[in-house]
């Protein structure tokens, strides 16, 4: 059985991956693929494109193990600053430079706080960073963060709209709202999710910022959203029925 959460036929060319992808992996896919008896795939997305590969293709969404994630301690309320962050790998620059303008518009307002990668456009005295850490490490780090908003910009592109929603399960599980590209990854979700145009996003920043009570609902209705959907330990027997 082979497994995918990534649309490896589109990696698009400003990622570092792009480099490293051979370019007949569509080829090697395909070959692989035959010598399968299934293949398991986390979006419905991912199930299209892959479906010229395989007859037996599972969908199961990706999801958090309530041993690792719950329990931790989730964000701080009496922040007088906002504090909003973003929390990723080193691909996403592009998404990243998205944010350019609405750091610099509301760094006054709040405190921006960058993890594992920074907006290598913005100027560094507008957010503070964290660097990456291991693995096992990185869901406390996450919560330690104390964040008020977390951000989850993507470009629209083929590799993004196969997505999945790990960022707002991460950020959901702690009771962090999450404001969101309105891309099929974040969908029929309750995160904020708003057109990648710059000044949307500048205004719903400062609408959470003039009434807290609305950053506490938004972060309980993801978090209740996470709890009943995407707890793994809840789920195990979507995994059961495909590998038994």
């Amino acid at each position: 059985i082979l497994g995918f959460d990534d649309l490896l036929t589109g990696i698009p060319e400003y990622s570092p991956l792009a480099k490293s992808m051979p370019t007949d992996i569509e080829t090697r896919l395909k070959l692989a693929c035959s010598m399968a008896d299934g293949i398991i795939v986390s979006t419905n997305k991912l199930a299209k494109e892959f479906a010229a590969f395989h007859h037996n293709i599972q969908v199961i969404p990706n999801r958090l193990s309530k041993t690792i994630w719950q329990g931790l301690h989730t964000r701080q309320t009496h922040q007088q600053k906002l504090r909003i962050g973003w929390a990723g790998a080193g691909q996403h620059q592009q998404d990243l430079l998205f944010l350019k303008p609405i750091v610099e518009a509301t760094s006054k307002m709040c405190d921006w706080v960058f993890f594992g990668d920074k907006p290598k456009e913005v100027d560094a005295k507008h957010y503070q960073f964290h660097p990456a850490v291991n693995l096992l490490e990185y869901p406390e780090k996450l919560s330690r963060l104390k964040l008020d908003v977390a951000v989850a910009p993507l470009v629209d592109n083929s590799f993004n709209q196969a997505k999945s929603n790990l960022k707002l399960l991460e950020f959901g599980v702690l009771g962090i709202p999450v404001m969101a590209s309105d891309l099929s990854p974040y969908q029929n979700s309750p995160a904020i999710l708003l057109q990648n145009q710059a000044k949307g996003w500048i205004d719903k920043i400062q609408q959470l910022n003039d009434n807290r009570a609305l950053i506490e609902q938004h972060g309980h209705d993801l978090q209740q959203w996470v709890n009943q959907h995407f707890i793994l330990e809840d789920h195990m027997q979507d995994w059961l029925k495909v590998l038994l």
